[in-house]
């Protein structure tokens, strides 16, 4: 039998792509025989091409070049050679190649069994897909869902979720990553199939969006449904430290402090914008999981019914932010980046409690801890989360009391429980009067209402730094 892969490109941003392919040693190839291959023209319309490629009777290796030509700027790679075979090994693989030819243009350059086809057919223990997609490097998109309550039986948000996974896949500016802020799992419950792994996380990276998923409250509470959150997180964060190399992964800032495992990590995502003067200007848009929620100590529920003394355990998160942070300030200028904080506890609180209830999720000293890290590093920081169930996004500032707020702002964004929501961060390189500054754009959709151009997400709010 002959071997072969997939060979697909997407075009995720531009108005027209055309690719070529060169064949290397033809003979080697099955449609060397019988022309299968077109050349594919990628555009706002049709933006995706897959095609099964075989190799001649008796040959492994599949050896082509590729050439992406945009607005008549042309990228070959460095005339380097790709072999399909590769497609067949391993899970996945991914690369960025930022392209010095076509301008405002990076590559993702994806490859494994790890991926379903662009046409959707699954590829575990079968051939494989070598994969090409075209993106901005001046425009990226962050993709944020929380409060999930996997198991929630009433809600629909049980067994598996291949709708909603492809709901989102529907885009054709798709997340390059979503992040998932906590309460993964409905607690208590009585489900067996207590999988969101399984039912929705993988699935989504089948589709090559990555997922960076933390726990919430509801996570940690003993009993039937979330007993091995923690384990699966530590299990994926030891996953995500061999394939997230080109995402700038770091977790080895995590101390042995509070129970931590191992729990919180951080990525990065890249911007560059070629200027009017032919400056190339560069920011760097550093992401950092907390998990549930920012402080040093684990202080548990002061209104414990039995199960729920560690929904309000920290894990140390913020010693892991001031570390990270700290090393940040070796590598760059601030005003060449900006923080985005994901977890699950909301700046506000429950803040209409009782005074005597306002610190059950958030104690006092731990906002206090975040505010000074903030406000020590001196960055642009905004942070994303969830925990209260409204099903639109909202800004909030971080309260130390009911009464004393801070100078903190962060969003909060439409929860999962009962519809499910994507809470979009879009990020642009804009230039103004010869600055180059960063523009973040959020808006939110139910996934059900969403289409391929962006159609059935709300704009919420645009700020520039």
């Amino acid at each position: 039998m002959s071997q072969g892969a997939y060979l697909e490109f997407a075009n995720r941003a531009f108005d027209k792509v055309d690719v070529t392919v060169d064949f290397c040693n033809k003979k080697d190839w099955e449609h060397g025989k019988y022309p299968q291959w077109e050349n594919p023209v990628l555009t706002e319309k049709c933006y995706l091409s897959s095609t099964r490629l075989e190799m001649a009777s008796g040959k492994v290796h599949g050896y082509f070049r590729v050439t992406i030509t945009i607005d008549g700027k042309s990228e070959n790679f460095g005339s380097k050679e790709f072999d399909l075979n590769d497609a067949t090994n391993g899970t996945r693989n991914w690369s960025y190649y930022y392209s010095g030819g076509i301008n405002d243009c990076v590559i993702l350059v994806t490859y494994g069994r790890g991926l379903d086809t662009l046409g959707g057919e699954k590829m575990k223990d079968k051939r494989g897909c070598y994969r090409f997609e075209m993106f901005r490097t001046s425009k990226r998109r962050i993709g944020v869902m929380t409060d999930y309550h996997y198991g929630c039986e009433e809600n629909g948000n049980t067994g598996n979720q291949v709708n909603v996974v492809n709901e989102i896949n529907r885009l054709r500016n798709r997340p390059e990553f979503l992040v998932m802020t906590g309460d993964l799992l409905d607690n208590p419950t009585n489900l067996e199939d207590r999988d969101i792994w399984k039912n929705f996380i993988d699935p989504l990276e089948l589709k090559n969006i990555p997922v960076a998923d933390g726990f919430g409250n509801h996570d940690l509470w003993t009993g039937v449904g979330a007993k091995d959150v923690k384990k699966e997180i530590k299990k994926r964060n030891d996953m995500r430290r061999k394939e997230w190399n080109a995402f700038g992964y770091c977790d080895k800032y995590n101390s042995d402090k509070a129970e931590n495992k191992g729990y919180h990590y951080a990525w990065k995502v890249f911007l560059q914008k070629r200027m009017s003067n032919g400056e190339l200007k560069q920011k760097s848009v550093e992401c950092i999981m907390l998990n549930n929620v920012p402080g040093s100590d684990n202080v548990k529920d002061a209104l414990d019914r039995g199960s729920h003394e560690d929904g309000t355990y920290c894990y140390d998160s913020v010693g892991f932010l001031g570390v990270y942070l700290a090393s940040l300030g070796t590598q760059s200028p601030c005003n060449d980046r900006i923080v985005l904080l994901f977890f699950h506890i909301n700046y506000e609180s429950e803040r209409l409690e009782t005074s005597n209830n306002f610190y059950r999720w958030w104690p006092k000293d731990a906002r206090y801890q975040l505010n000074y890290l903030i406000n020590k590093y001196n960055c642009p920081t905004h942070a994303f989360f969830g925990h209260i169930h409204e099903n639109e996004m909202a800004k909030e500032k971080l309260h130390f009391s009911p009464q004393d707020v801070s100078g903190l702002e962060g969003y909060r964004c439409a929860v999962s429980k009962t519809n499910r929501y994507l809470n979009v961060i879009d990020l642009e390189l804009v230039e103004e009067n010869g600055e180059c500054k960063l523009r973040m754009t959020t808006s939110y959709g139910k996934t059900a209402d969403l289409t391929v151009d962006d159609g059935g997400l709300r704009e919420f709010e645009t700020k520039d730094f």
